[in-house]
Order: structure tokens, then sequence, then C-alpha cells
């Protein structure tokens, strides 16, 4: 990254912080401006298709004739971090999937792994027609140790690091299981492009939470999460932002302390 790609990140990431986003949230989004257009704002689509900016808005014409009605320069970064935070606010470019069901402000105030925010984003708001990427997950977990640990105190640490390494039978949702942890974030950390294939060897990298958490598995309630952990309901709604005890997802990493 260059000093000018790297001054744009510490903006929009002191912007988004400003609006009341999460230190994860940015480093998600951050991941995926990094590939798609290498937190350039003045930049068009490689290959000369009709993307432009940081998200590579397609076609342009949704950023520019949004823009020009503001009196905004489209080309410039503030414009384009004002554009994402309508696009929150007004509910337009970022669309839930089953695969993916936080909406756009659940996510913006998710405090899930970067690298498993950053496929949330991919799918969600970017929708690439190859949606398997990974690489962008290890884009956000990095801006997420550059800018978060470095810039807020407070921000609850993205993992303590280890390594596994695979074994004959092993699979990627067991081992996931074993570490409290997603498929999907370990796919993004290891830049693993089909959970079916990892070799007896493989050494993967795995993020653990340096604060007690948990991954909710399908059947799990959120009662029976706080009688296994010897907590309350109340207390793992105050600390998740939970309204409706009902409503928790598969996946969705809950803090327990």
């Amino acid at each position: 990254m260059s000093l000018l790609q790297t001054n744009n990140a510490k903006y929009i990431y002191q912007y988004f912080k400003n609006k009341g986003w999460t230190c994860e949230a940015i480093a998600g989004m951050l991941g995926n401006m990094q590939a798609e257009s290498g937190i350039i704002a003045d930049i068009a689509e490689r290959g000369g298709g009709d993307g432009f900016g940081l998200v590579q808005w397609t076609p342009r014409s949704k950023l520019i004739n949004w823009a020009t009605s503001l009196k905004l320069d489209y080309k410039q970064l503030d414009a384009q971090c004002q554009r994402i935070q309508w696009e929150l606010e007004n509910a337009q470019q970022y669309y839930t999937t089953a695969a993916y069901p936080l909406t756009f402000k659940q996510y913006t105030k998710s405090t899930q792994d970067p690298a498993y925010l950053a496929l949330v984003f991919l799918n969600n708001y970017e929708r690439p027609l190859n949606p398997n990427q990974p690489i962008r997950g290890t884009y956000a977990n990095n801006w997420y140790n550059l800018l978060a640990n470095r810039h807020d105190n407070n921000a609850s640490k993205p993992a303590v690091t280890t390594t596994y390494t695979v074994k004959s039978g092993d699979t990627l949702s067991a081992i996931a299981k074993q570490y409290n942890t997603t498929v999907a974030t370990l796919q993004a950390i290891n830049n693993i492009k089909d959970a079916n294939k990892i070799y007896v060897n493989q050494v993967l990298t795995i993020n653990t939470q340096t604060s007690e958490s948990y991954t909710v598995k399908s059947g799990d309630t959120l009662s029976a999460i706080a009688k296994q952990y010897n907590t309350t309901v109340a207390k793992l709604q105050t600390l998740n932002s939970i309204k409706d005890v009902n409503k928790i997802y598969v996946n969705q990493i809950l803090k327990l302390r």
C-alpha cells in the first residue's frame, strides 16, 4: 500500500468511526475497497467497465448524479464516504442475503471478526459475479490490526493468532467448531477458495477471540447459551445489542463477558 492509500484508509476509518460504525465493520469494508479500487477514490473500473470510486459504483452515474445534486465532487474521498453513509440511512445498495443475514445497520454495529464481515460486505453490498474472494477477509484483518488497535484503545481486539496443522480426516467445519469460529472466517484468513479442499500438514492461521465469545449454531437459543455459560439472557442482550431474544442467527458471534 502506498502512503496515499494508507492515508485514505485512515480517513475512511475515522469518518465512519465518527458515524458510529464499529472498527470491525469499517475494516471489513476497507478489505473490499482494497480489492475494488486499491482505496483510491478517483479511479475508474479496470478493464474499461462502468464502475467508479472506492467501491466501484456501477453504473457510475449512481454516484455522479447523487453527488452533483448535492454540489459535491464525486471524485473526492469525503463525497464517496458521504454516499456510503447515505446508502445506509436510505436503505440503498446493500441487500441482506440468506447466507449473510446481517442488515446494513446490523453490519455497521457488528463486532464479529473483520474477515467474516468482509465477506458479508462482499456478498450483500458489492455482489460481484465471482463472490469467492476470501482474500478480502485477509485485507480486512490487516486493516483492523493497523488502524483499530492503533487508534482506538477501546476496540475489541480482533484475535489472538494461533495455528493449526491439518490432520488426516480433518474438515474445515470441524476445525471451525473446535476453535469456536466459522468456516467463512477460516477461509478468509487463510485465502481458501474451496472449503472442501484442505490438505494434510496444511498450516491454518486461526484467530481466537481475546474476550470470551460464542458462535451461534443451528438450533441454539439465547436462553440455552446463557445457561451454558452461567450468565443471563438479559446480559447477553445488553452485550450484543439484541432487542428480540428470539432473533439470533447461525454464525453470529456473541460476546459472553
